[in-house]
């Protein structure tokens, strides 16, 4: 059996010693208990679209038996400041700009990521997001989405103190009722039954950190992760 992971760093092994080949990390548990082969094209630093198109590519040029798309950020926008260089907007590490930003202030470089942020907005995020679930799940049966880094808890779009859609709604001349039922709308494209964790995000469950300077989920945590995927793809009775 073959497994094709994508994701961001929560899949790419981030912070592990092998990364990718590290056994510890949540794709290599679930190829150990399936005995299967796992090919795992997750790239760091990664934006949901960076994602899909992951994917895309990786299914143009092999057959898998089951897709795992773990999806990040929706506030998540990649730039690429050399021919090497990604930056991850919403999280700009002074200590490892770029030439290019190096005569930019620290202030600055926040307030161009607020409006970069605002213009991008979460709804176009959300209803992309969407979409690109929906063209995955067209293209193969056996397609499955894990939320890795998406606060999507029971009133993420309707608590009044809860951003980014509050910025959203706040800055529409919109009934937000409207906006609501939008929502809703697209919310019933995502195909609950194809998510591992729709409700709950990796990156706001996880036990443990891979290091005491790096946040990104520990050995713990990615066994943690992987059991839920393995329990999923054995409740699914697909074709593993």
């Amino acid at each position: 059996m073959k497994i094709l992971v994508a994701g961001c760093s929560i899949s790419s092994g981030w912070g592990f010693e092998l990364e990718k080949q590290d056994p510890q990390i949540w794709p290599n548990l679930v190829a150990k208990e399936f005995d299967a082969e796992i090919v795992n094209v997750a790239q760091t630093a990664s934006s949901n679209y960076d994602i899909f198109l992951q994917t895309l590519l990786a299914q143009q040029y092999d057959n898998y038996d089951v897709t795992l798309v773990q999806w990040t950020g929706l506030d998540r926008i990649t730039l690429s400041s050399g021919l090497d260089s990604l930056i991850i907007l919403n999280n700009i590490d002074p200590a490892n700009r770029s030439a290019i930003f190096q005569h930019v202030s620290p202030e600055d470089l926040r307030t161009f990521s607020r409006v970069m942020t605002v213009i991008n907005n979460m709804w176009k995020a959300f209803a992309d997001l969407s979409r690109m679930t929906q063209i995955l799940s067209r293209r193969s049966s056996n397609t499955y989405f894990i939320n890795g880094n998406l606060p999507w808890t029971t009133d993420f779009f309707y608590n009044p103190g809860h951003d980014p859609f509050t910025n959203f709604l706040l800055s529409i001349d919109t009934d937000h009722k409207l906006v609501r039922d939008q929502i809703d709308l697209i919310k019933q494209n995502l195909k609950a039954d194809h998510w591992i964790n729709l409700a709950h995000g990796w990156q706001y469950s996880k036990l443990d950190s891979v290091s005491a300077t790096d946040i990104h989920a520990g050995p713990t945590s990615h066994q943690f992760y992987s059991q839920q995927v393995i329990n999923f793809l054995k409740e699914t009775q697909c074709q593993i």
